[in-house]
């Protein structure tokens, strides 16, 4: 990734400024998708303290054997932990935690630094190369995901597509046929909301990069909607899209 914040000594004074890469990696992070349902209470109590199979049943009004079959899964997929407890007699021996992995998943408004970086980045290297590394930064998060998603057919594609878009980002979007060949995804939650509010042409860097290296094409375009339900679209050409992978 390369260093994120540089030393600069000026007159005697000492100051850290930030570098280029650090907006790379701001809009890089991507999250983990979390559970629903009891899982997911379970999740909710396990952030703020280590709880006992026992505790948890209590606190949810289920049996043990219940939540001890949730937090089984919850350990499979690597959300939760477990500890040795108290060796008090009558303390539990065993606790469970929520790992690093499910600490990271919940919802961050990384928007807020998101803009404040920009900003910043603008400011000392100008916009044009400020939105050429948000455009870095989309291609990188496209060609790891890209690995994943089985694209091999057509239309299965575009529900692929949809499905990553809002298990990552945590919006919410559908798609819609247009004329001409082109097809539209329209976004109603923005996971940059606070930056494409003054910004649009970063949310848009953003997103078309993203969608376009993921569809491998470069026919993609940004429509910044102005109502209350729909944030923007982004429209694609079908035409000349390459073939879906075996």
């Amino acid at each position: 990734m390369g260093i994120l914040l540089m030393r600069v000594e000026t007159q005697g004074l000492l100051r850290f400024e930030y570098t280029p890469n650090l907006i790379i990696m701001q809009v890089e992070t991507i999250t983990t998708a979390l559970p629903s349902g009891t899982k997911r209470e379970i999740l909710d109590l396990l952030i703020r303290e280590e709880l006992s199979a026992q505790e948890l049943a209590d606190r949810l009004g289920v049996s043990p054997a219940a939540v001890r079959q949730h937090l089984a899964i919850l350990q499979s997929g690597g959300l939760v932990v477990r500890g040795k407890g108290d060796p008090q007699p009558g303390r539990p021996a065993y606790v469970y935690a929520l790992s690093s992995l499910a600490r990271s998943a919940y919802p961050k408004r990384y928007d807020v630094l998101a803009s404040g970086l920009f900003e910043v980045l603008q400011d000392r290297h100008g916009e044009a190369e400020a939105l050429e590394l948000v455009a870095t930064a989309a291609r990188r998060v496209a060609r790891r995901a890209r690995d994943g998603m089985a694209m091999d057919d057509a239309e299965r594609r575009w529900d692929l597509l949809l499905g990553w878009l809002e298990e990552t980002f945590s919006l919410e979007a559908e798609w819609e046929p247009l004329d001409q060949g082109r097809r539209r995804i329209v976004v109603h939650h923005c996971p940059f909301q606070d930056i494409a509010a003054d910004r649009p042409r970063v949310c848009g860097t953003f997103l078309t990069t993203l969608i376009g290296e993921l569809l491998g094409t470069d026919r993609v375009s940004h429509v910044p909607l102005e109502d209350r339900l729909r944030c923007c679209a982004i429209d694609i050409e079908e035409i000349g899209l390459p073939p879906v992978r075996a």
